[in-house]
Formats: structure tokens, sequence, C-alpha cells
């Protein structure tokens, strides 16, 4: 059964419909890499539903004006204060640093396996989204089974980049749930 309610409880953009979607492809994951978890909304739908491990990728780095958004505190300690009982169990493994710096760690902890599910919700930038999916390409060249390539923020207006790179990268193959963008790769 699928619950979000603890994840709506946490301030963020996803609406509940991806929040649903998050945790639906979370129960058919066991090994998922969140690119960009920031105060962990996100991350508390994929925790909250996934059997297995959920990699937190993000630098955590306070964000200017986020007050105006409800936000009090962009960093770490939200974060933990959100899914502190998953980082205590182990079922999220929180790495605070950029997804290229993680990729090292990733594959050793991973050994030489991939992530069922990989989601990018970190820089929006067209650079950034470009650099973040090959390497999330690269991540999931061992995987033996159909893994799943997902992002959020698609036709965003304030995130324009996020829609080109998906559109030159995958073209008509991605689907779509509100503004999650996703690939299956064999």
């Amino acid at each position: 059964m699928i619950d979000i309610t603890r994840a709506t409880a946490i301030l963020g953009w996803m609406s509940d419909r991806e929040l649903a979607w998050l945790a639906d492809r979370a129960r058919q994951s066991r090994c998922i890499v969140e690119i960009g978890s920031y105060q962990g909304r996100s991350t508390r739908a994929l925790a909250d539903h996934t059997s297995g491990v959920v990699y937190a990728v993000d630098p955590w780095i306070p964000q200017p004006n986020m007050g105006e958004y409800g936000f009090t505190d962009t960093t770490y300690p939200s974060f933990e204060a959100h899914l502190g009982d998953h980082l205590a169990t182990g079922r999220v493994r929180a790495m605070p640093t950029t997804f290229e710096a993680a990729l090292a760690d990733l594959r050793r902890e991973l050994r030489g396996s991939a992530p069922d599910l990989i989601f990018i919700d970190g820089d929006h930038e067209g650079a950034s989204v470009w650099r973040d999916i090959d390497l999330a390409l690269e991540l999931l060249m061992v995987a033996e089974a159909p893994a799943v390539l997902a992002g959020h923020d698609y036709g965003s207006e304030w995130w324009p980049d996020v829609k080109t790179v998906v559109d030159r990268r995958f073209g008509s193959v991605a689907q779509f749930c509100d503004s999650i963008w996703w690939v299956t790769l064999p």
C-alpha cells in the first residue's frame, strides 16, 4: 500500500501524484540513487516504500531566498530531522557531495551491480543536467535487468533546461508523470 503522508508533511515542490509515482517505483526497487534530496520530501516517499536502500546524494548547500517559500533551514540538519529513522536503520545513506564526487563511492557500495532506479533532481542548469544523465548512464551500464532513469522538473517554467536536455537525450522514448520524466533502460 502506498502512503505518502509522511512525505507530504515535508516542504517541497513535488506534487502528491509525483510522490505516489516515486513510492510505486520504490516498491519495485531495492537500490535507488537520488541526486538532489534537499529536505527529504522525495527521499521520504522512496525510503518509506522500498525494501532496499536509498543513496541520497546532495551537497546540502544553503540556498538564498528560500525563506519566501517557507523554508527556514535548507541544509543537512533538516534532511536529517526528516529522515532520521531511515538514516538510523541504513535504509537511507546520505552522501553529502555532488553526484560526480559520489560516483566512486557508489560503485564501491554497489559492488559491480547497478541501481534499479536513479532519480535526478539536483542542479537544474543545462550542463549539470546533461552531466548527471551521463553519470547515471555510466552507473547503469552494468545493469543486468531493466533499470529506470528518471528526473524532476520537466516542463518547469523555472528550469527550461531540464526539458531541453531530456528531449535531446531521449526524445519520444521518455514518459511522464506531471513534471517527472523517465526512461526504462534495458
